[in-house]
């Protein structure tokens, strides 16, 4: 049976501990659900006599006295985090605080991240870093929330002055362009303006891979995203699938290659391969586009692999039909193990070699070995399956299956209004 364990309530207390600073200074905080927290835990929405500001942050805590370390007289936290956090915060459309918490002491800290990693550049290229955070120079407090920690992050703003912002993102210098993109994602003012838009898709193929990465998960949001998006008025997002409708199959080629910048999470919920996959279903023909590039030997092993890992992970039917009934037509080279896979995924499924009624059959509707299939499968296996998963979810006397089928069917709900969005088949 899956646990609540004891780490879980821990972050949990802290997370309640930060809300409620933030909410007795008279601001927003919204917690991120569990299920789709991938480094930031919660959103503060600074609000100013009654009225919300339209600046929005992210905000990552720990929590635990294992932070807290001994330093002269002094204490002050440590936490170590790894390149993988620090390029997951860099990339972040919003500016990103850490904020810390001992409840043995009750001792609060925090850090800018987004100010840290643009002051220590070098930073993203270790396995490993440590942040220190003075508890006494750095408290986390009403009164510190309302002025030294609302300056910072206000300050990202530019004074939300969009024509100086997008000065900044007209410059030759990333590190200038990188300072004026997250100024225009910073307030809803610029976020949910024509020339952001605009400006990012401009720069969706821009040669530095910071920029390039960030502005393409940034784009993604203002259309229909799986996870998290910014739910922007319905002309900003009807502008953005306006300028795709442009985009042909050299820009599906080149925004493969961008999902690449995250190798580790190809196509992944939650990954970079994710929000450049919701892009591509937004241009025209996009199916057939991704089955040229699959079977053309003249493409790069990374631009095949990740065609084939977006139809997979996105349950592009058509595709992974394609690619199965290609199989032996199609000089595959160094990409044949993938199609391999891929289309002996296919068949299984032609077949109706069925995961879950055959788990059912053998150990029942409570078996915990449900709750690992509806947990790994991709979005085509779920899809295929949802009336199965939906008798799981009230047949199950197990907690952690229903929660797994849960939001298995949630997924498909989602999929099934992106697919519905950008494609007259549905799968």
């Amino acid at each position: 049976m899956k646990k609540f364990t004891r780490e879980k309530a821990t972050s949990k207390i802290g997370v309640a501990f930060v809300a409620k600073v933030v909410f007795e200074a008279g601001s927003i905080f919204r917690e991120t659900p569990a299920e789709t927290d991938l480094g930031i835990d919660g959103y503060i929405d600074f609000v100013e006599n009654e009225v919300t500001l339209g600046i929005l942050i992210g905000v990552q805590i720990k929590t635990g006295a294992s932070y807290l370390v001994q330093r002269g007289e002094a204490k002050r936290f440590e936490v170590v985090v790894s390149q993988r956090d620090l390029k997951y915060w860099d990339i972040q459309p919003i500016p990103t605080a850490l904020i810390v918490y001992d409840p043995e002491t009750g001792l609060l800290g925090w850090l800018d991240l987004t100010g840290y990693i643009r002051a220590n550049p070098d930073s993203l290229n270790h396995a490993y870093t440590t942040l220190a955070i003075d508890s006494t120079a750095k408290p986390f407090n009403v009164n510190t929330f309302q002025g030294e920690f609302k300056a910072i992050f206000s300050n990202y703003r530019l004074e939300a002055d969009l024509f100086k912002l997008a000065d900044l993102m007209a410059s030759p210098d990333p590190a200038d362009k990188f300072r004026g993109f997250l100024g225009l994602l910073s307030c809803n003012t610029s976020r949910y303006s024509k020339l952001t838009c605009f400006l990012l898709i401009e720069h969706l193929f821009f040669p530095d891979n910071r920029l390039r990465a960030a502005v393409s998960d940034a784009l993604s949001r203002y259309l229909p995203h799986p996870e998290v998006g910014f739910n922007p008025p319905e002309e900003i997002s009807k502008y953005v699938e306006s300028k795709l409708k442009v985009f042909g199959k050299d820009e599906v080629r080149q925004l493969l290659d961008t999902a690449w910048l995250d190798e580790e999470n190809l196509m992944q919920r939650g990954s970079l391969g994710q929000s450049i996959g919701v892009i591509i279903m937004a241009i025209p023909n996009y199916a057939r586009h991704l089955e040229e590039l699959v079977v053309d030997s003249s493409q790069s092993y990374e631009v095949r692999m990740a065609a084939m890992a977006l139809a997979d992970e996105f349950g592009i039917y058509e595709v992974i039909k394609f690619i199965a009934s290609n199989l032996d037509r199609v000089e595959w080279g160094d990409a044949r193990e993938g199609a391999q896979i891929l289309a002996e995924g296919y068949l299984d499924i032609e077949i109706a070699e069925n995961d879950l009624s055959v788990t059912i059959e053998r150990l029942g509707y409570d078996s915990i070995r449900l709750a690992d299939i509806l947990r790994d499968a991709s979005i085509y296996f779920l899809t295929e399956n949802e009336s199965i998963i939906s008798e799981i979810s009230t047949r199950s006397g197990d907690s952690a299956v229903r929660f797994e089928a849960s939001r298995a069917l949630n997924r498909v709900i989602k999929w099934q209004h992106l697919i519905d969005k950008h494609t007259d088949k549905l799968l």
